[in-house]
């Protein structure tokens, strides 16, 4: 190579490796290999002929001096017919190629054939991840690992990978003197290149330290272990998996007259997927069908049954029948296959197929709230009230008896069939449907899990069932946001015509207070809060009629706002007594039964005991951002005056965090 050359190269790979992806440009495909490992990516460009100028593979960078330069042959169309061209490549090994491709993905610029060989080498990593790889023996008598065997769905996958592949993807010329000339099939070489990856990835330092051999374990492909002599059983162990039919245990749940279960043994098509046939029935077809499973499906069935009996025992009674037909499942065998034999029988490329209704995830747990105590129901709700709740176990929401929990709670196999269905058992969710102790929670929590539908309890969500008052206190609040906005009209006494917005507002404050909870009214400034809390109070004295205790109101407020409040109170209703309880004359002697009680919240911190005695049945704080630190000693004082009804009123927006409520 000249200086010129080497130069040229040099700077060719400085612009690939400062453009946008390092594939941009080159063309990939898999020259196939014996043992499967020794296969190699191919990668190169259409722009490049032998003998071109700055000939050196500007494609080197890829290998992170790891790659190999080589000659393609390549077969590519030309107009109406198909030339044969020479062009320089670089070779990559399958875990070499593997890194460089699979960051192809978020590239704009690569090449079809890159992409689809990166969506190749995706989907034979989903195999090794799923254990889809056995032992094998090479053409040569070499060990391999191959990848298979492969499902219905994997060949769905392998038929729109083969279609999605360009020409360019597989057409290295396999025998340049032959004419027409020949390249391998898509399939053949997206197989390949998944034995190559299954022959690659399994093979470890640690595998062959384990093995204490290297047959199976030998990490490169210059070093092969001949298996000749393992040649009979790998193929036997093999025979079938790449065959034209493939099998499976269909679980069949007893229907009249029957009364046991029993798997089926069926044979399906790999030509003609959707052709699935009962075993029983494979020796009575006609030539014409039977064809289409392929010319040795006889043998691959019973190769088959050999493997799945090594697999799982039981299935050894299809080898006894004349004509392979089913076997009899009784619970504990069913329940066998479904913990281990199933898997067990997938290995060795038989699958089981279950009736929807015979497996069930719904078994889970919820908090069923007891029966409250008599002063939860009260009128007034009490929040600080304690309650309890149980857990109860469910299956489909509905609860389990606890004679069912017990059967759950002694299972053995970790699988137990109640009311017809198999449930995996949770030993952690038995143990707690059976605790008998049961769990406090305040009326406050109950009543916002009943409006969740949702309890956290032991670091884990539940569904929460609430009962008696808290579940009827949930509806009554479902119901106040609908049921009476729009419904209440302006109490009388009322001198004020109320906007639609503040009759909404009247009427859920007027909801909230007589469920005995209040609310926060933050309306924006100006909007008319203070005409709203003086409708309320109206209605709540006309609400309560004779009853003397039943509404006086504390309206507690920054000192600038009590001459407000007076005034507004004297303009709207007239007819409310209002007391200041503010200066020197401070006097909470004889407060009738709808008065109004202004008072601020200096006053309040000094003289909270005197407030707390009054007994009022309704406390406004006005301007209630003032308050919004709980640990304050204006917030403090607040809390110590007792009421039934509690109304926040603020034109501050909640600013930070929802705590401030």
């Amino acid at each position: 190579m000249t200086e010129e050359e080497r130069v040229g190269g040099m700077l060719e790979i400085e612009e690939l490796a400062a453009g946008p992806h390092p594939l941009t440009g080159l063309e990939v495909t898999f020259l196939d290999g014996d043992p499967p490992r020794a296969g190699r990516f191919a990668f190169f460009r259409l722009d490049r002929t032998l003998g071109s100028e700055r000939e050196a593979d500007t494609d080197l960078a890829l290998g992170a001096g790891r790659a190999d330069a080589t000659t393609l042959e390549l077969a590519l169309a030309a107009g109406r017919s198909v030339r044969r061209r020479s062009v320089p490549a670089t070779l990559l090994e399958p875990a070499e190629a593997l890194l460089t491709l699979l960051d192809v993905s978020g590239s704009e610029t690569a090449t079809d054939s890159a992409r689809v060989w990166a969506a190749v080498l995706t989907a034979g990593l989903g195999l090794m991840a799923r254990g889809h790889l056995r032992p094998a023996i090479s053409p040569s008598g070499l060990d391999a690992w191959r990848a298979g065997p492969l499902e219905r769905s994997d060949r769905a996958l392998l038929e729109g990978l083969a279609l999605a592949m360009p020409p360019v993807g597989h057409c290295v010329v396999l025998d340049a003197r032959r004419v027409p000339l020949t390249v391998h099939s898509a399939e053949f070489l997206i197989e390949a290149a998944w034995d190559a990856l299954a022959d690659t990835l399994p093979r470890t330092a640690a595998a062959a330290a384990v093995s204490g051999s290297q047959l199976f374990s030998a990490t490169s492909a210059t070093e092969p272990t001949p298996c000749s002599g393992l040649r009979l059983w790998l193929e036997e162990a093999s025979a079938g998996l790449d065959g034209d039919a493939s099998f499976a245990l269909r679980v069949e749940l007893p229907g009249p007259p029957e009364d046991e279960t029993k798997g089926v043994l069926q044979i399906a098509s790999a030509a003609d997927p959707s052709l699935v046939v009962d075993a029983s029935e494979l020796f009575s077809m006609p030539p014409a069908l039977l064809h289409r499973f392929g010319t040795t499906v006889e043998r691959d069935l019973l190769l088959a049954l050999r493997r799945g009996a090594r697999a799982w025992a039981p299935l050894g009674d299809l080898l006894r029948q004349r004509i392979p037909d089913s076997i009899l499942l009784d619970d504990d065998l069913l329940a066998e296959l479904i913990c281990e034999g199933a898997s067990a029988l997938e290995s060795a490329g038989i699958s089981v197929f279950w009736p929807s209704e015979l497996l069930h995830d719904g078994l889970s747990l919820r908090a069923m709230m007891t029966p409250a105590p008599a002063a939860v129901a009260e009128a007034g709700f009490d929040l600080t009230s304690l309650l309890e709740f149980r857990y109860e176990l469910t299956l489909g929401g509905e609860a389990l008896s606890p004679e069912e929990i017990d059967l759950l709670a002694e299972a053995k196999r970790g699988l137990v069939r109640i009311r017809g269905r198999f449930l995996a058992v949770d030993p952690e969710l038995v143990a707690k449907a059976q605790e008998r102790r049961a769990r406090r929670i305040t009326a406050a929590a109950a009543l916002a899990a009943a409006l969740a539908g949702r309890i956290e309890s032991d670091g884990e969500v539940l569904d929460f069932v609430p009962s008696g008052a808290v579940s009827d206190m949930a509806e009554r609040l479902r119901r106040a946001g609908t049921d009476r906005l729009g419904s209440l009209s302006a109490p009388g006494g009322l001198l004020a015509d109320l906007r639609p917005y503040q009759l909404r507002g009247l009427a859920w404050l007027a909801g909230m207070s007589e469920l005995g909870l209040g609310g926060c009214l933050a309306d924006d400034m100006g909007l008319g809060k203070t005409v709203q809390v003086i409708a309320l109070h109206l209605h709540r004295v006309e609400q309560a009629g004779g009853d003397t205790a039943a509404a006086p109101t504390l309206v507690v407020c920054p000192t600038s706002l009590l001459g407000n409040w007076e005034r507004e109170l004297t303009r709207f209703a007239p007819s409310v007594p209002v007391r200041r309880f503010h200066g020197g004359n401070r006097d909470l002697a004889r407060i009738a039964a709808g008065e109004v009680v202004l008072t601020t919240y200096g006053i309040l911190r000094r003289q909270r005991a005197a407030l707390a005695e009054a007994g009022f049945a309704m406390v406004v704080a006005d301007e209630a951002q003032a308050v919004k630190n709980p640990m304050s000693d204006s917030a403090r004082a607040l809390r110590s005056v007792p009421a039934a009804v509690r109304i926040a009123l603020t034109g501050t927006p909640v600013e930070n965090r929802l705590t401030d409520l």
